[in-house]
């Protein structure tokens, strides 16, 4: 097959829908579309879907639905990738794909599922530039522009040699309860970042708050059957009941970025603090999840600005003290991703490069 484009689907025969997927017979090239959910594809399927359920009989109700509920017939003959931001974390609840419905455990993919949580990111990366006077948007901090892209091209072309070359895929990279990784909320420990003005854009400090979507059990009466979807609904709107599913967030470094997951080259050479979370600002909705839209709060360029307000991130002097400091940091952080095939080889060198031509990033 010659055609490899990435981000198209090419194919000839019937073409049917079934249950949310692309049935395609006799293609001439598979090349799967990126959506913010489910990416599967074989020689004869390309699926999107929302969310790797599991059937959560002990709490009372069904979560979700996707490849882990399907019928083993269906599961053998499909290769899925999941991909999702950290936004999705906050706002999506995303750790129930990870966890049993409590929380209390890791769950491990199946064969032929991989997982990809793309650390400090949001659910798309914000335009640039970013606005620069208040009001920053509808949010209380600039947006986040960690880029995704270079990443998608790696797991697309992971999962294409999958598919067409039975070519093994990366290892699933998520936070894990095990190693703490995966916090409760209250137990994620961001750092205490003051209010600032770093390059002539007023901030407010960053809120203490730990806003999350959380999940109670509903109860649609005594004649529904959650454990599979089955009865009557006698209750409209349902009750939420005390009981909660248990949601957990990624733990973060001292300067609140990510520590697990895939942690892209700017998150490992960051400039500041990228997060999958922003408030709302007062007058919109004050101190409410900023619906899909992350954080980016620099750091100061200099120690002396940032000894001035008590910013306790080091700042862009103090990490990268000369050009060649900074190309270094760079190269170790492309080199690390394609070694696990999350970045490839030519967008690692196109970083590299622009590193060497460009110097220290002054921007997101």
């Amino acid at each position: 097959m010659s055609s490899r484009r990435i981000g198209r689907l090419k194919a000839a025969g019937r073409v049917d829908r079934v249950d949310g997927a692309l049935e395609i017979e006799e293609p001439v090239a598979v090349q799967p579309q990126v959506d913010d959910g489910w990416l599967c594809a074989r020689t004869t399927l390309v699926l999107l879907r929302s969310f790797p359920g599991t059937t959560i009989s002990h709490a009372g109700e069904n979560a979700g639905d996707g490849p882990v509920n399907a019928p083993r017939s269906y599961q053998k003959s499909r290769l899925f990738f999941h991909v999702a931001t950290a936004l999705e974390m906050w706002e999506g609840r995303q750790s129930l794909g990870l966890t049993d419905p409590l929380g209390l455990r890791d769950v491990t993919d199946p064969p032929n599922v991989r997982t990809f949580i793309m650390g400090s990111t949001q659910h798309g990366p914000a335009g640039l530039p970013l606005p620069t006077h208040q009001p920053l948007s509808n949010c209380q901090q600039q947006s986040n522009p960690n880029p995704q892209l270079w990443t998608m091209r790696a797991l697309l072309s992971a999962l294409t040699a999958w598919v067409l070359e039975e070519v093994p895929p990366p290892q699933s990279a998520v936070p894990h309860i095990a190693d703490r990784t995966l916090v409760p909320p209250d137990q994620v420990h961001f750092p205490e970042i003051p209010a600032s003005s770093y390059g002539g854009v007023e901030r407010p400090a960053v809120s203490p708050l730990r806003i999350y979507d959380s999940l109670h059990v509903l109860d649609y009466g005594p004649l529904y059957h959650a454990v599979d979807s089955s009865g009557i609904i006698t209750r409209e709107p349902p009750l939420a009941r005390s009981p909660s599913y248990g949601i957990l967030e990624m733990q973060v470094d001292a300067d609140g970025n990510d520590v697990a997951g895939i942690e892209l080259v700017f998150s490992q050479v960051p400039i500041g603090t990228y997060t999958g979370w922003n408030l709302f600002r007062k007058d919109h909705f004050e101190n409410g999840l900023c619906n899909l839209q992350g954080s980016f709060i620099p750091f100061a360029p200099t120690r002396a600005e940032r000894l001035a307000i008590g910013d306790p991130r080091p700042s862009i002097e103090e990490r990268y003290p000369t050009k060649e400091s900074h190309v270094a940091a760079i190269r170790k952080a492309a080199n690390g991703l394609v070694a696990k095939r999350y970045l490839l080889r030519e967008d690692a060198d196109l970083l590299i490069h622009r590193a060497e031509s460009e110097g220290i990033r002054a921007a997101p």
